[in-house]
């Protein structure tokens, strides 16, 4: 990896030789306080700020010179690092500050100050930081990603230790008396506590520096083990952001290093990272769909988890998402997928359809992510009113009426389902002809008309604003649906378009609290609207005279 240049690399020295000196005064300070210390660091405070100033002027001048882009990660990662490493000297300081009001602290408050503060440990600490900090320069020069770790596992140590040593002091303290003193030492040791917080954020940005890319210690330790996957240097991964979920889950592409630089080379694999929890949920619905259905979810190459995040290594499956075949796509490939993935349905129902009724939960789904929905659109949280003496309920009131309905008109079976399958969740790939599923974290038996309306919405409310693509879009949705009642599984299903409508009210409603276009989440919000009264007009016994309006639904 390109080094940084000659101008760089000594702004950078000098600024950290003063952030070292000016942590040896603050170290200095928690053995010996006294006023003259405390002024001779405070006298120091513009010298960190105008190197730090330096350290980032340099970086701006060599970025315009700098063309590559993983050089050019390294150089904004400089710049974060004299940030952070800036605001390190700033806490340290404050810290002295709270122990050195002039006008309220004398020479008895500071003989008080040491027994009520582990004073010596504070000192011993800041010491430990200030010689992290001064092994910084040789892993920035050296690009050592092995020191960089070594520097975070250093960070947390201290964090645990600076923790230890604060409950011991609380504990043997309990009998002084509240005054001053006290206030300002427990401040004190707060800057302390952000010191090492912020510790650990220069320590992922400089391993971030050292591989090139974004990074902190968990990530590595997961990329590592990808490496010993795929037999080459973890120095040799490439990562790229695909995307990143509404949950947090971030999702990056693979590739070794030489190929990144070729357009369009396939990633070796899919990364994704996130709370524990989710990736959990996602590496079972996996496991799942390969006991149940083989094949149409991707492999996992490696699971790896820390406290309460985790990381999973997963098959990159070659093809194309719905989405993009919608959204540029060729339209014989379109009619294609849309054929290969009703087959594709229609042979899931029946390989896992069982004699156990199910129920959405439709209603329920929605009213739960009302308050989500009202704080983006407060206009669609309508109120009871009368109208030239018409009674008209509010939306809630007849989501309730409906949600009564609701329960009466459960699936006569159930089947395994995605659980949320939007366009961005199904692939396929046209040289082989198959569809592949992703993102299976919601999968479970249930009813089929959750994943069928889903989709159809997803198609909806995609923001493409040109006539004629969204007349296609809506032709989409229409063929995909005449054709899936076709199957036999409907005709069996008296109550089939009613809980498709149920369903369609869902995610047309809770899909507006993602999109900002006022005309596109009113038409979805009045769509909404228009089903749940047509809904509320079915009277027991009637369910299977229903049918779902869809030249009124699906057209633009």
């Amino acid at each position: 990896m390109a080094k940084l240049n000659k101008v760089t690399s000594e702004t950078i020295h000098f600024f950290l030789i003063e952030i070292s000196q000016q942590l040896l005064q603050v170290e200095h300070f928690f053995l010996h306080p006294s006023k003259i210390l405390a002024a001779q660091l405070f006298g120091r405070s513009g010298y960190s700020a105008n190197l730090c100033y330096r350290v980032q002027n340099a970086v701006g001048n060599e970025l315009r010179e700098e063309k590559e882009e993983r050089t050019r990660f390294r150089l904004k990662a400089v710049e974060l690092f004299a940030q952070e490493t800036h605001s390190l000297i700033q806490l340290a300081r404050q810290s002295v500050k709270e122990l050195s009001q002039p006008t309220q602290l004398n020479q008895n408050d500071y003989r008080l100050l040491q027994k009520i503060i582990p004073m010596q440990e504070h000192s011993s600490i800041i010491k430990q930081i200030r010689t992290e900090i001064e092994s910084v320069e040789f892993i920035l020069n050296e690009s050592n990603s092995q020191k960089a770790i070594k520097l975070g596992k250093k960070c947390v140590s201290l964090q645990r230790r600076f923790q230890a040593s604060f409950d011991r002091s609380l504990q043997n303290q309990t009998s002084i008396i509240l005054n001053y003193a006290v206030t300002q030492a427990l401040f004190s040791t707060s800057f302390i506590r952000q010191m090492l917080d912020v510790m650990k954020n220069i320590s992922d940005t400089v391993l971030s520096i050292s591989i090139g890319q974004k990074m902190n210690q968990h990530r590595y330790h997961s990329l590592s083990s990808v490496a010993d996957e795929f037999e080459f240097d973890s120095t040799e991964i490439h990562i790229e952001t695909v995307a990143e979920t509404r949950s947090g889950s971030a999702i990056s592409g693979i590739r070794r290093q030489n190929d990144s630089r070729e357009k369009n080379s396939p990633y070796l694999a899919i990364f994704k990272e996130g709370e524990k929890k989710k990736l959990q949920e996602e590496r079972e619905g996996v496991e799942s769909w390969h006991d149940i259905y083989p094949g149409l979810a991707p492999k996992i190459l490696a699971y790896h988890s820390r406290k309460k995040s985790a990381s999973l290594l997963i098959e990159h499956l070659p093809g194309f998402t719905f989405e993009s075949l919608i959204v540029n796509g060729n339209q014989t490939i379109l009619n294609e997928a849309i054929d290969h993935l009703i087959t594709t349905l229609e042979n899931i129902w029946d390989e896992t359809k069982t004699d156990n009724t199910a129920s959405a939960q439709f209603i329920h789904q929605l009213r739960k992510r009302l308050p989500s929905i009202y704080a983006v659109h407060p206009k669609f949280d309508t109120q009871h009113s009368n109208i030239c003496g018409i009674s008209q309920r509010s939306f809630d009131e007849r989501l309730k009426l409906a949600q009564a309905k609701e329960k009466n008109w459960q699936s006569p079976y159930s089947v395994y389902t995605h659980g949320d399958f939007n366009l961005d969740n199904i692939i396929y790939n046209p040289e082989e002809k198959r569809i592949n599923f992703i993102d299976l974290h919601r999968s479970k038996y249930s009813d089929y008309a959750q994943d069928i309306s889903v989709f159809m919405v997803s198609i909806y409310r995609l923001t493409i604003l040109d006539k004629q693509r969204r007349s296609n879009m809506m032709k989409v949705a229409i063929y995909f649906f005449q054709s899936i009642r076709q199957s036999t599984h409907i005709q069996e299903d008296n109550t089939f378009e009613l809980r498709i409508a149920l369903g369609l009210i869902r995610s047309f409603t809770s899909s507006t609290r993602f999109i900002l276009d006022p005309d596109l989440s009113k038409r979805m919000y009045l769509r909404a609207n228009y089903l749940l009264d047509r809904v509320l007009e079915i009277e027991l016994g009637q369910e299977h005279t229903f049918t779902i309006p869809l030249e009124d639904l699906f057209i633009e």
